[in-house]
């Protein structure tokens, strides 16, 4: 059996029953998260009894501020760097947001208004996204890049509901409208000084629109997902998470419809 020192046993034992004071945010203002978000998406597609299969790596380099509580949380977040690579059918599309020529092709023109502009993100100080008007440049980046802004906003903070310890579970839902649906359930794996480790699983529905080639699509799917992440317990900021991602559905675009399936891990990092 093995034998712990005094000191490894305390810290042990503390580890164990450290429990949170409290379930909001702990961010204040001013404080500023420098982060990293990278997706992966593997994609399969059958379109007229063909299946093709797409990858897609997008990596965002983002800056974020905490402008002010009141009493939402209010991030102005900045998107300073943007890369894109998909491959199908045996031909690859390379963007890069700092080449010049690659910002004035389709995709940067597209996405133009977005990357180094500011764009206002809203959150609860219990870390629910907390719905507002989006400028013209963040909507049209969105409608690129299929995605929400607001989806950041997760992928950096974290309320902890308190008096929780290791061991422990809560569920948080979301529901945007009808068809943009999220419940995720929170296990706190460990507890070691001011960083604790969280294993989530979750299941969510989404229906978005999405530019392809000049064309509106309108996107929509069931996603199941798990990782584990890694926060600072002192400002609620997620050091690291990383996502895996199985899911299915169909786009819809000129009286087509396509069914296709995904599988991605979405992998972040942050500092403050």
């Amino acid at each position: 059996m093995k034998i712990l020192s005094a000191p490894l046993l305390v810290a042990a034992i503390l580890s164990g029953s450290m429990t949170f004071a409290q379930s909001k945010v702990p961010v204040k203002t001013g404080e500023k998260i420098h982060s990293t978000i990278n997706t992966v998406n593997n994609i399969t597609q059958n379109m007229m009894g063909q299946e093709m299969k797409i990858v897609s790596n997008v990596t965002m380099t983002v800056q974020t501020e905490v402008k002010e509580i009141n009493p939402d949380i209010h991030l102005s977040s900045v998107v300073t760097k943007l890369l894109l690579k998909n491959e199908a059918m045996g031909q690859s599309m390379d963007f890069d947001s700092d080449k010049k020529e690659d910002m004035d092709g389709q995709i940067g023109q597209a996405v133009k208004g977005f990357i180094g502009t500011a764009n206002d993100i809203f959150i609860s100080t219990d870390g629910k996204p907390v719905e507002k008007k989006k400028d013209d440049g963040a909507a049209s980046a969105e409608a690129v890049l299929g995605g929400d802004i607001n989806d950041i906003a997760p992928e950096l903070l974290l309320a902890i509901p308190a008096s929780l310890k290791a061991g422990d579970s809560w569920t948080e839902e979301h529901n945007k409208d009808a068809d943009n649906k999220r419940k995720i359930v929170y296990t706190i794996q460990s507890i070691n000084g001011n960083e604790a480790v969280i294993a989530f699983t979750g299941e969510e529905s989404t229906k978005k629109p999405k530019s392809i080639q000049g064309m509106t699509a309108t996107i929509s799917g069931t996603n199941n997902y798990k990782g584990t992440l890694t926060i600072d317990t002192t400002s609620g900021v997620i050091k690291e998470k990383k996502t895996n991602i199985e899911g299915k559905g169909e786009t819809a675009i000129m009286s087509q419809t396509i069914p296709f399936s995904i599988s991605a891990i979405v992998s972040t990092s942050a500092r403050q």
